[in-house]
Parts: structure tokens; sequence; C-alpha cells
């Protein structure tokens, strides 16, 4: 029934321009030193432009998503300030309303208060005028970021990518 004589081959992928692509995008990656918080801003930029209710309800989206793991170490120092300031504004209050802790304490005596989450408290208590300066901060730093990255990009710099190949006249 079987043959002695079946042979397996061994079928290896061939180097596609989108292998290329790829480890090219690894080295662009190691090579640039904020380019996981450039990528993350990407991802919060999108979602705040397209995301859909008001600005609070994107910025819930956006710092559980995206900017959730973002801290001051992945941006450049000039940045920092402008971070720590977003992030102080997003969990300024600990209640969905003022006295929400008195007023439960008053009604429920005997079952503890359980304090929502800092950052849906604040995003449902601040208005749409304090979500649009959170949210133009956002940018700020995305624009400062991105144009570092474009200004990084080898073709950018000015660099001659021909300069070690002989001329032949």
């Amino acid at each position: 029934m079987f043959s002695s004589k079946v042979r397996f081959r061994l079928v290896l992928p061939k180097v596609t321009h989108r292998r290329y692509l790829l480890t090219s995008r690894i080295k662009r990656q190691s090579m640039f030193p904020y380019f996981y918080a450039h990528q993350k801003f990407s991802e919060a930029i999108y979602c705040l432009a397209v995301g859909g209710g008001d600005v609070r309800s994107r910025l819930l989206v956006v710092f559980n998503g995206p900017l959730y793991p973002i801290f001051e170490e992945h941006l450049p120092k000039e940045h920092h300030g402008e971070w720590l300031w977003v992030r102080k504004e997003i969990v300024k209050f600990e209640e969905l309303y003022s006295n929400q802790r008195a007023n439960w304490e008053k009604l429920h005596r005997t079952v503890p208060f359980e304090p929502p989450a800092r950052l849906e408290a604040t995003m449902k208590r601040i208005t749409n005028r304090t979500g649009r300066k959170i949210a133009e901060k956002i940018h700020q730093i995305w624009y400062a970021l991105d144009s570092m990255y474009q200004d990084w990009r080898p073709n950018d710099r000015g660099i001659d990518i021909t300069a070690n190949r002989s001329k032949s006249n």
C-alpha cells in the first residue's frame, strides 16, 4: 500500500517584500527613541478624531486604551510637564458628584462606600471645555513627537544613500 520511495519536501517561504518591510520597520523602531510613545499617541489621536460621543467619552476610551501605559520616561523631557498636567487632570475627582460619599453613608450605614474609578468619575464631572483642553494637550504632544519622527527619518535628514556607490560614467 505504501511506497517506500515517498519523499517529503520541505518548502521554505521566499523572502518577500512584506518581510523586508517588517524587518526595516523593526530596525526603525529600535533606532527612534520615542517610537513607542509616537505609536500610542497616533492611536489616541485616531480615537479622538473618529470616536463616537462627546469629548469626555472619547477621552475615557483613549485613557483606558492607547495612552494607559504611557509614562513620563516614554516622552522627551520637554514634554514631561504637559503630560503630568494631563495625567493630573484626568483623575481630578473621586466621586461622581460632590458629597457622594456623605450621602451614601447617611443612607446606607452598614454597607461601606465603594468609590468609582477616578477616571470615570472625572470624565463624568468635567465640562466639554476642560475635555477639549486635555485633548488639545494630547494633540500638541503627538504633533511634537510626529515632527521629531519626521525629522529623524533618514531621507528627511539629507543623508545621501547613493554616496557609497561607485560612479560609472
